[in-house]
């Protein structure tokens, strides 16, 4: 019974060294101006490590059997490995993070991240295995032999993952941009993962893309080769209206709201094109420009009132269908009426 108050007693005192030497660690680090993702792949660690120390120090005290005891060495020492390579984990990940970050804003390092730590990890456990006497060969021996078959299986997982490294080195499609698929789907991209796409449509919903599917997608992305775009209005007048008095006023209309309307280009000189002579009026566009897509919609929406109130006041039409029917043979004084 003494000798378990004396291991816990071990393990509590270890613990509240491995708390002290976390609280001094960071602020002797953060006093030198180590940064930040130094201090961040260190959390909690040196509790643990001070925990494993304590337990080792604490086994005599249980009296175990040598194979016991053996075992338990064995494990600390696999804790300890793996904790050190857990660090280096952490630090592989917020460097790679901090490198995307450094190159492009709009660059996703999800995936990258996933695919760091793990890696990292992995030489780290093989490491820690060799070192406690289990030998990596037979393991890797067997992971050649059934590669293939975990490839079969887990092909639409590899799938979905090279195709996201593909969107990534590629930059088509970036976090931040603004894309429409050929299904329907649109809005903005918020995450690439190493399994899907998930974009943010503008009513606030998510929308989660394998991407495999996204890489085979016919995609219009709205913000390449840059955010400005032209926004086309379709407009159609009576054809007892003169085109050159619609021209002019139209073109100011679309001036107005180029200079004033949030989200328009103000250097922008917007003009109109006749297009046909339709069934009711002549038709034409009015070009106008946005700084993103989101934009058009406030200025296609001021724009459409102000042209209206602007046609109304010049006696301009904006026509309606119609149709003039006539009759053969028909009563004289049904003519007449």
């Amino acid at each position: 019974m003494e000798n378990i108050f004396v291991f816990i007693s071990i393990i509590v005192i270890a613990l509240f060294v491995g708390t002290f030497i976390d609280i001094s660690l960071k602020v002797i680090l953060r006093k030198f101006t180590i940064p930040e993702i130094v201090l961040r792949s260190l959390s909690m660690l040196p509790i643990i490590c001070s925990l494993l120390i304590g337990v080792y120090i604490g086994m005599p005290y249980l009296s175990l059997n040598e194979k016991l005891s053996s075992f338990m060495d064995k494990l600390i020492i696999f804790s300890l490995i793996l904790l050190v390579f857990l660090f280096v984990s952490r630090l592989s990940v917020y460097i790679v993070e901090a490198y995307i970050r450094r190159i492009s804003e709009n660059l996703s390092a999800t995936l990258f991240k996933s695919v760091t730590f793990v890696f990292v990890f992995l030489i780290g456990l093989l490491v820690a295995l060799q070192t406690v006497g289990i030998s990596v060969t037979p393991v890797l021996t067997a992971l050649g032999v059934g590669g293939l078959a975990v490839a079969l299986a887990l092909q639409d997982t590899l799938a979905n993952i090279f195709a996201g490294i593909h969107l990534i080195v590629t930059r088509q499609v970036r976090v931040g941009d603004y894309i429409e698929l050929e299904s329907g789907e649109s809005g903005y991209v918020i995450d690439i993962n190493w399994r899907n796409t998930a974009i943010r449509m503008l009513p606030n919903n998510t929308v989660i893309i394998p991407n495999s599917k996204l890489a085979s997608s016919i995609i219009t992305n709205y913000y390449l080769p840059e955010k400005e775009m032209s926004v086309v209005i379709p407009v159609s007048v009576s054809y007892e209206d003169d085109l050159d008095k619609v021209e002019r006023v139209t073109v100011e209309v679309a001036e107005m709201i180029q200079k004033t309307i949030p989200g328009a280009k103000r250097d922008f000189k917007p003009f109109i094109r006749y297009r046909e002579f339709g069934d009711s009026g002549i038709t034409f566009s009015v070009i106008l420009r946005v700084e993103e897509f989101v934009d058009q919609y406030l200025v296609q929406h001021e724009f459409m009132k102000e042209l209206k109130k602007r046609y109304d006041k010049e006696g301009i039409r904006i026509p309606f269908p119609q149709r003039d029917i006539w009759f053969r043979n028909a009563p004289e004084n049904f003519q007449r009426q």
